[in-house]
């Protein structure tokens, strides 16, 4: 397909989008709520968009020359941090006790290693990013050609009901 066919699919999409944002803008209206905002995240600038700000901390976070498995993994550690970060301070430590220390199966040393990685990046979102606090709710590192390309979703509020869930995928992959 050339590029001219690809701008073209893109312009249907982009359109096809718009009218499914119409069409809760009207359900909205028909509910009551005339108000209501919808956002369409494709048409954000990349820094609007939460795969930014886990791009720019992923950047720092790997080696020279790394795997798409050490891009993933460290991804990964990246959301537990960023996720833990949106809990009230005074419940960071427990909370990510809480998740590391429930597979027994995992060296106490691993453990040890995550929790003060998990620390480190907490500290790091914080200072690069402090006012941003979507929870992230899906992440991932894929790579496109030779470009590794950041697919994340967030809600746009806390909520740490998969926390667990990152912990347990960051532990897996830092044991194996």
């Amino acid at each position: 397909m050339g590029k001219a066919s690809q701008q073209k699919k893109s312009s249907r999409a982009r359109k096809l989008g718009t009218r499914d944002l119409e069409a809760l803008r009207r359900g909205a209206v028909q509910s009551g709520i005339p108000d209501a905002i919808v956002l369409d995240r494709n048409d954000l600038p990349p820094e609007q968009k939460i795969s930014w700000p886990l791009a720019q901390l992923l950047q720092d976070e790997v080696s020279d020359h790394p795997t798409l498995e050490e891009y993933q993994s460290a991804l990964t550690a990246i959301v537990a941090a960023w996720n833990t970060s949106l809990l009230p301070e005074s419940e960071r430590a427990e909370a990510l006790r809480d998740q590391i220390g429930f597979d027994k199966s995992v060296p106490p040393e691993i453990r040890r290693e995550v929790t003060q990685r998990i620390e480190r990046l907490i500290e790091e979102k914080v200072a690069r990013f402090p006012h941003d606090r979507r929870r992230i709710v899906s992440w991932e590192a894929r790579l496109e050609g030779d470009v590794l390309r950041v697919v994340a979703a967030a809600s746009d509020g806390p909520r740490h009901d998969t926390l667990e869930d990152v912990m347990r995928g960051l532990l897996r992959t830092m044991s194996a």
